[in-house]
């Protein structure tokens, strides 16, 4: 499976994590298929509260005065190893992971402890291996050189194996609960989270899906922590989590390289070049561009030999001549120049200068605040698809195909954004109820701490309440239609 096929697998599987049951099965046979859930609901049991003393006693990720200077991917790497040396051999593994994941579907008081604390008791190194890995300051995967080089073909079973440990620490700390340890329960969302983001914080745009997905499980498992009843009001420990929670900057830095190594575009296209020259190079380009369609079964792209292919380039020379010179000059390259030019050399020149204008367009959003980088995406989306109506600019066409699902993967950063700011507003709500003794008729109300704004639109988050609950109601980000991955309510009922 080539890497941006298992992209789109992974945000499936980062949405369906993110929920907290399975979807309803559908009916009997001949039976309308129901409509799917339009948002998720996220209901919990809670007492108004105030915070613990002092306010950060539960660090939600490990300060930087309790790291250490190691390299957590080497950690990472131990605690798998101990994982497999210790799992059952072959199908009983998958098995018993299945009736885990059935178990841990029931309310907490009718799971029976001693089969979590079976489960998870072969795993001690492994937990070992992973809470120290949560206390290093770095981890890096050694991926930076080898997506020069490999691109598309790099293989990165390490990362998804993480999600493995993730399951066994939501077990472990499944089991925290019931034994009334809340220290104990707080570490395990703590070494999840820091987990999440040492596979998040890494070279790739899957890293960043899977340490994304890794998070959702985490904070699921948070909610229930929160529901404990000794558990104190953790609105200063989610505040003080990083925004955004997982940084997309070296992911969007390694997809460019990546792109770079699939396609190593003539460096020095903008030199001099005799006819001849030109043409090479321009066979070159879309040969690779050929083979990368063709290994990672890419549509559109009809296969054809050399002559074939030189035949068709040179239709399409003579066809987009005119329009890419005149696009050059416009671009602001002298006339002279372009004259001088042989007509393959203007033609690719400017398929080439257009595709990297685009390309590092698009992945520039990915690092400016939410709601700018919405606005330019949704720019950058329709500037693509107007390239992508004119059937004449195939060159450039084929070229973007290089580009990931980028816009998806945005979306999974925002989701996380709007996850913890939307249990910070649940938080704020309870911290004013244990001050005043009844919760807030609106959320301007609260004034003993800031009320979080959506990310993704910067308005605040719509509240209803009545006396014995109170919900807060996230709809899916402007411009979208509202699914179970972005789209959730915090539906809170009081107890004593």
């Amino acid at each position: 499976m080539n890497r941006y096929a298992l992209i789109g697998m992974l945000l499936v599987v980062a949405v369906t994590n993110a929920q907290p049951g399975a979807p309803p099965k559908n009916g009997l046979a001949g039976d309308p298929a129901p409509e799917p859930p339009k948002e998720t609901i996220f209901a919990l049991k809670l007492k108004a509260a105030g915070p613990p003393l002092p306010i950060l006693r539960y660090e939600l990720l490990p300060s930087y005065r309790d790291q250490s200077r190691n390299n957590a991917a080497l950690l990472y790497h131990r605690a798998l190893h101990l994982l497999y040396e210790n799992q059952r051999p072959g199908k009983e593994t998958g098995d018993a992971r299945i009736k885990m994941d059935e178990t841990l579907q029931k309310p907490l008081k009718d799971i029976p402890a001693e089969e979590l604390r079976n489960y998870i008791k072969p795993f001690a190194g492994m937990f070992r291996e992973v809470e120290a890995a949560a206390k290093c300051r770095d981890c890096d995967w050694g991926l930076g050189e080898r997506i020069s080089t490999e691109a598309y073909n790099l293989l990165l079973p390490e990362l998804q194996k993480c999600r493995e440990l993730a399951f066994l620490l939501k077990v472990r700390c499944r089991l925290h609960q019931i034994d009334g340890n809340l220290d104990a329960a707080l570490r395990d969302i703590q070494t999840g989270l820091t987990m999440g983001r040492h596979v998040g914080r890494a070279d790739t745009l899957i890293s960043f899906l899977v340490g994304t997905a890794i998070t959702a499980v985490t904070l699921t498992e948070l909610d229930r922590v929160l529901e404990m009843p000794k558990c104190p009001n953790l609105y200063w420990s989610l505040t003080a989590l990083p925004r955004p929670f997982i940084s997309l900057d070296l992911a969007a830095e390694g997809e460019l390289r990546g792109m770079d190594a699939i396609m190593p575009l003539p460096r020095d296209i903008e030199e001099p070049m005799t006819a001849e020259q030109a043409r090479l190079a321009l066979d070159t380009v879309w040969a690779r561009i050929q083979k990368f369609t063709q290994e990672t079964g890419a549509s559109g792209f009809p296969k054809m030999g050399l002559n074939e292919s030189r035949l068709g380039l040179a239709m399409y020379i003579t066809m987009t001549f005119p329009a890419a010179k005149k696009s050059l000059i416009a671009a602001g390259k002298p006339e002279a120049e372009v004259n001088a030019m042989p007509a393959a050399q203007v033609v690719m020149l400017d398929s080439v200068l257009r595709y990297r204008n685009l390309r590092d367009e698009y992945m520039m959003w990915l690092t400016l605040p939410t709601e700018e980088a919405i606005r330019g995406m949704k720019k950058a989306e329709d500037d693509f698809k107007i390239l992508r109506k004119n059937p004449t600019d195939y060159f450039v066409i084929m070229l973007s195909m290089l580009l990931p699902a980028t816009q998806k993967v945005y979306d999974a950063q925002v989701r996380t954004q709007r996850r913890i700011a939307s249990l910070r507003t649940v938080e704020a709500v309870r911290l004013h109820t244990a001050k005043h003794g009844k919760a807030p008729a609106k959320l301007e109300d609260i004034t003993m701490v800031p009320v979080p704004a959506d990310p993704a639109s910067g308005k605040p988050f719509e509240y209803v309440m009545d006396e014995k609950s109170f919900t807060v109601i996230v709809p899916a980000p402007p411009g979208q239609t509202a699914n179970l991955g972005n789209a959730w309510k915090y539906q809170i009922t009081w107890v004593k």
